[in-house]
């Protein structure tokens, strides 16, 4: 979801500074910042703020981003126009991420992207995270996606590796990566510059088993 479907590093990062600041905690270094998803927030979250404060600073980190969405997350050109064609094609769209279930919901929402997918999976319903296969594969027994007509889309390594494990089609998305040669190196079986690359790439996505 972050930097695939909307641009939300910079939001990200001055979301948990928002969130420790009021505890007079060290700023995280921005390489830290990069690592920050629901698998991890609360845990970094702990590091900065005392352990009875850390329901408060989750909650100081989910308004500061919610308040500044507009103002600071990006939606890509042509993300839209390319989820609204992979619709009208019948194939069914999930979203498995990191992020946990607050943070999610505030993203598709702002964004207007909620009712592009049937299915939503987050850090809080998933028992290991990536590049652990077990959240993709209860996303597609749930739609009734078949392995060989699946594409999981990332912009990091983790993702690429997240397909392998599933042995779906995993696709390199470049647009929003902070790891844009660790990707490719990752050998993806697409990489797309942009979304409306997904529309024309030799991905074969929800096709009905012959």
């Amino acid at each position: 979801m972050d930097d695939t479907l909307v641009g939300t590093h910079d939001l990200i990062g001055a979301s948990f500074k928002y969130a420790v600041a009021k505890y007079s905690s060290p700023k995280p270094r921005e390489n830290n910042i990069a690592m920050i998803s629901g698998y991890s927030l609360s845990r970094m979250l702990s590091q900065n703020v005392p352990s009875d404060y850390l329901n408060e600073a989750l909650e100081r980190y989910h308004e500061y981003f919610k308040t500044h969405f507009d103002k600071t997350a990006q939606i890509y050109p042509s993300l839209k126009e390319t989820l609204t064609q992979l619709r009208e094609r019948h194939i069914d769209l999930a979203v498995l991420t990191g992020a946990n279930r607050k943070w999610t919901e505030i993203t598709l929402r702002e964004s207007g992207l909620t009712n592009f997918f049937s299915e939503v999976m987050t850090s809080d319903e998933v028992k290991v995270p990536k590049p652990d296969p077990g959240g993709l594969i209860t996303i597609m027994a749930k739609v009734g996606a078949k392995t060989e007509h699946t594409a999981y889309v990332g912009d990091e390594v983790k993702d690429i590796r997240t397909s392998r494990n599933t042995g779906v089609q995993a696709a390199g998305a470049l647009w929003g990566s902070w790891e844009r040669e660790e990707l490719k190196s990752a050998e993806p079986d697409v990489i797309l510059n942009e979304p409306i690359d997904l529309l024309r790439s030799k991905l074969v996505i929800g096709q009905s088993p012959e």
